[in-house]
């Protein structure tokens, strides 16, 4: 029983990359529910979800990359490569442009931690639903936040960092008919979420990391590069003296 439960569990965590096969928006599922990352992009008064416009996906090495096309962006492009992290659950993505209108702003959302176990859904449906949002906590510390969610038995916890000059607000998952929207919906919601935005440029790249912190994955942003280019980033090596004292 014990090792149908492990086959189980790893057969959903490798269908997770699965659930985002056909959007940007990444689905962590490790392997319960505990979150979804979405993104978006203005262009002057004008915004929109990443997912609606024409969205190529690749595989390559241990990236998995998504190329961005919409109307907004004129005849740029949004690339988004993500890699999973090696010292703990979790992923690292990194956001290019090419071609972009210089006035272009990225939107970013995170909610619908929820803990459940994800089954199989089509590849074009928003993970990010009021529903899942109902118990989440958010502590957010500048360009970083802490997700905790689930009930006082087994309370779970999910760290993020996020580019630099992210504008994180608190915002309303029921309010998601644009970014924007999202973004001025106000904190006064029965399904808190996070949405920000922050600035993209065809000269910069952006960096994100969701993962569950444990002694060999205790990230800073600095390490985000590392992250991406190897998926592990281990600055201190246990010693002797903290293996004796594992408190």
């Amino acid at each position: 029983m014990k090792l149908t439960k492990i086959i189980l569990a790893s057969v959903i965590a490798a269908h997770t990359v699965l659930l985002s096969a056909q959007t940007p928006d990444q689905t962590f599922a490790l392997p319960e529910m505990a979150g979804v990352l979405r993104f978006g992009m203005s262009v002057g008064e004008q915004s929109a979800w990443m997912s609606s416009g024409k969205v190529v996906q690749t595989h390559k090495d241990a990236y998995t990359i998504y190329r961005v096309e919409h109307p907004l962006l004129k005849s740029g492009h949004v690339t988004i490569e993500v890699r999973q992290l090696t010292d703990t659950q979790g992923s690292v993505v990194k956001l290019t442009t090419a071609g972009i209108p210089s006035e272009a702003m990225l939107y970013w959302a995170f909610g619908a931690s929820s803990g459940e176990i994800v089954g199989e859904i089509s590849s074009d449906v928003n993970m990010l639903t009021p529903e899942r949002c109902a118990d989440n906590v958010f502590s957010v510390e500048g360009p970083a936040f802490t997700v905790y969610y689930g009930n006082s038995r087994r309370l779970r916890i999910v760290n993020a960092l996020t580019p630099a000059d992210s504008e994180i607000r608190l915002s309303d998952a029921r309010r998601q008919t644009s970014p924007a929207a999202m973004f001025a919906s106000g904190k006064k919601t029965d399904a808190p979420a996070l949405c920000a935005r922050c600035s993209m440029s065809d000269d910069t790249a952006l960096y994100f990391a969701v993962f569950k912190q444990n002694p060999k994955a205790d990230y800073n942003r600095w390490m985000l590069e590392q992250l991406f280019e190897t998926g592990s980033c281990i600055v201190h090596q246990n010693t002797d003296w903290m293996k004796s004292t594992p408190d």
